[in-house]
């Protein structure tokens, strides 16, 4: 049925769509049919009815539901296009004969509205996991920036006795404010890192963290405890590119 096809492309999968909100081509594309046939119904009924008010609304509001973008329009968005068609031609089908009702074309877009109604209340199970899951993808957005602005902090310019190789492999892998060498002998700053830095890094982080949404918080923390692991693990591959 429409409803599990709509499930297993949309809900079991790596991301969880959104019924009113991420696009899903496929569903909304079954509108551009049933539209297509009411607007070839409303020409013709035009030819009988010369501008008739009621039948030229009617065509400008198919016409608009129409133009909706497959790739960017979810299914609620196209539905409520197509329930603003439905209460339109019921200004034309309440006062219309038989002979001249909009028929089997508003037929079509009727039932089609109707399994996309079944489809919205299928998605509400899996409407906790969607907001989860987009309050997560936002949190995500914060890695670049977290990463270049915990990278930035330096502990100056390079002494002029370290090896080319030795600075280059310390910019490349890790933050200065980081890095440590377990040999004495071998001084990668010109001078001790400030306290103010590590106080001014320390807020970074700890605002970074309360400033969080309740669904954004998990997300934070975890990217915080993945920058930490990798910042560890880059001085560890540092070290071991310089006494190798």
């Amino acid at each position: 049925s429409s409803g599990k096809t709509y499930l297993q492309t949309n809900v079991i999968s790596s991301k969880l769509c959104s019924f009113h909100q991420d696009p899903n081509p496929m569903e909304v594309k079954k509108a551009s049919t049933c539209l297509h046939n009411l607007m070839s119904r409303i020409l013709q009924l035009l030819t009988a009815f010369p501008g008739n008010e009621v039948l030229v609304a009617l065509g400008q509001v198919v016409e608009y539901a129409q133009e909706l973008e497959l790739s960017s329009t979810s299914i609620g968005k196209a539905m409520t296009g197509l329930e603003v068609v439905l209460r339109k031609a019921q200004d034309w089908e309440q006062h219309a004969s038989d002979r001249v009702k909009l028929g089997t074309c508003l037929s079509e877009v009727t039932r089609l509205v109707a399994s996309w109604r079944k489809l919205e209340i299928e998605s509400w199970k899996s409407l906790l996991s969607v907001r989860e899951e987009r309050y997560q993808t936002r949190a995500r957005r914060y890695w670049l920036r977290l990463y270049c602005i915990l990278n930035s902090f330096s502990d100056g310019e390079s002494n002029s006795k370290v090896e080319f190789e030795e600075v280059f492999a310390k910019s490349i892998f890790s933050p200065s404010w980081l890095w440590r060498a377990n040999n004495s002998e071998i001084i990668l700053s010109s001078k001790p890192l400030e306290e103010e830095k590590l106080d001014e890094l320390t807020k970074l982080v700890d605002t970074f963290i309360l400033t969080s949404c309740v669904g954004e918080f998990k997300e934070r923390i975890s990217l915080v405890k993945a920058l930490a692991y990798q910042f560890s693990e880059s001085c560890i591959i540092a070290e071991q590119a310089i006494f190798r």
